[in-house]
């Protein structure tokens, strides 16, 4: 009867230390979660979601000349966006939309 609870104690306390550790944090962050706030900033940096933020057409074609001078852009990666504002009322935003639109052709 000694042995049986010397027995259970022992496995009681073994379970117990071995729960214990499992509380620990990791001790390496997934690469993922790491750059996770990284990938949203990047989509605020992207031509369609910086148009949609200007108010006025004016602002919108200086927004199109500045990619034409822009040497990272690259209009080939957004011609669906470009054909979208090819094709708007205001006269100076179609014409600097279309400028870059040739560019990709």
């Amino acid at each position: 009867m000694k042995r049986a609870t010397f027995v259970l104690a022992a496995d009681c306390w073994a379970f117990a230390a071995g729960c214990g550790s499992s509380n620990a944090p990791p001790s390496q962050t997934d690469p993922a979660v790491k750059d996770f706030p990284k990938m949203g900033q990047a989509l605020t940096k992207t031509p369609e979601f910086q148009i949609k933020n200007m108010h006025t057409p004016q602002e919108q074609a200086e927004f199109f000349r500045n990619l034409a001078k822009d040497s990272n852009f690259d209009p080939k990666k957004h011609v669906e966006f470009l054909e979208e504002y090819a094709k708007n009322p205001d006269a100076d935003v179609a014409a600097a939309a279309k400028d870059l639109l040739d560019r990709a052709k």
